[in-house]
């Protein structure tokens, strides 16, 4: 079984800043706000280039082989 590094990795980092807007901040500073908007702005570029990568980047994926069980 292999492991996805890229995968973990991504998820941790996904988590890592999704987590920044999740907790609860009774008093924020300025530097803070700042972290929190650009913390944003990072995974929704991240998340636009994981599904553009998808979309337009087919030959990163193998060819999938259909396997015939019928009994011609």
């Amino acid at each position: 079984m292999q492991v996805g590094y890229a995968a973990h990795f991504g998820g941790a980092l996904a988590g890592l800043l999704i987590g920044i807007h999740v907790l609860r901040n009774l008093k924020p500073q300025k530097w803070e706000t700042i972290i929190w908007r650009v913390s944003i702005c990072i995974w929704v570029v991240l998340a636009v280039v994981t599904i553009a990568w998808n979309i337009f980047y087919t030959s990163y994926f193998p060819p999938q082989h259909v396997c015939n069980f019928s009994s011609d």
